[in-house]
Order: C-alpha cells, then structure tokens, then sequence
C-alpha cells in the first residue's frame, strides 16, 4: 500500500467514525427532544381534563343559603331599577336547595312571577338580577336567570306587540351554595 492510499484510508475511517459519533449524537438529541414532547403533551392533557372539569363547576358560590328577606330585596331592588312598579311582583317563591349531581355545590331556586311590566322592563330586570346592574351581590353577578316564560296578561295589549305593551314574565333564578357532603360520624366503644 502507497503511502498516499494509506493516508486516503485513514481519511475515510476518521470521515466514518466522525459521521458515525455525529449521527448517534443526533439520534440521542431527537430521542430526547421526543421523550420531552410526550412529556409536555401529557401535562397538557392533564391541565386541559382540569379545565374541563372546572369549567363545568360554579363559578361563583355562596358561602350560605341567602335569607328570604335579603333574597326579596335583592329581586326588588332590581325590580325597581328596571323600573316596575313593585305592586307587579305577584310571587317570590324560593324552592328548596338541591345538590348540582355529585358537586359540593347546592342549587337554591327561586320563583319569581311579573305581571304588567313592558319587554324593555322586563329585560332590564333580568340584566340586573344577572348583576349587570348591581342588582346581584354587590353587582357579583351570583344570581343566574334559569328560565323566563312571557304571556300577555288577560286584559292586557301584550298581544298587539307594540312599545308599550305589558307582559306577565314567569322567571326563574338560582344561585349556589357550598356545602359538602358530611360523612357522619361512628362512635364505637372500646372496652
């Protein structure tokens, strides 16, 4: 062998074992910058499940069951801003808490009936029990309107449509309430 070849062959070798060191560096770099991905993709979907979940819950809770009296004067205080004469508050009628499935939430409803208030009144009610106008707690927004049933009044001229037209509103509103499951509590004796 030529002094020349020789040189050309250990080229070759040291060309080979460098790309070889090069290529196994890389491969361990992309295997690594992969096993960080998969990480990262499974704290995501562990925060996305989360947000989920908490999306669903309540987002704003009592810390206990509001009284009637302050429950009234809240639906008419709100009443009174949308401006409705608060002889057309036929009922307020709180129902019972209920549990939100398997939350540590309560549901406390509350039924409330309008009668003669114009569709303007009506919404600007709703706009304040919701806590656009402070009409929640403290402007807190922690009343929800559930449901609002309109009917024209008998008598009335909500049939015809118009501006002034009066309606007879069934709406129901809720908030929630902490309170967790207790677990009761077993006493044995010992003896």
């Amino acid at each position: 062998m030529t002094r020349s070849r020789a040189w050309l062959t250990a080229v070759a070798v040291v060309g080979s074992a460098t790309l070889g060191l090069w290529s196994l560096l890389a491969w361990q770099s992309a295997r690594h910058q992969a096993a960080t991905a998969a990480a990262d993709l499974q704290t995501c979907q562990t925060l996305e499940r989360q947000i989920t979940l908490l999306r669903d819950q309540p987002r704003q809770a009592q810390a206990a069951a509001l009284q009637q009296p302050e429950m009234a004067r809240r639906i008419e205080k709100a009443a009174q801003q949308a401006g409705i004469d608060p002889r057309n508050l036929e009922r307020i009628a709180p129902e019972e808490p209920r549990r939100l499935g398997d939350s540590v939430y309560l549901e406390s409803p509350t039924q409330i009936t309008l009668s003669h208030a114009t569709l303007g009144q009506v919404v600007g009610f709703l706009h304040n029990l919701a806590g656009g106008g402070g009409g929640g707690a403290g402007g807190g927004g922690d009343l929800r309107v559930q449901s609002v049933r309109l009917g024209a009044p008998r008598g009335s001229d909500g049939a015809g449509g118009g501006a002034g037209s009066t309606w007879r509103a069934e709406i129901t509103v809720s908030y929630w309430v902490y309170a967790p499951k207790t677990t009761p509590v077993v006493l044995t004796a010992k003896d």
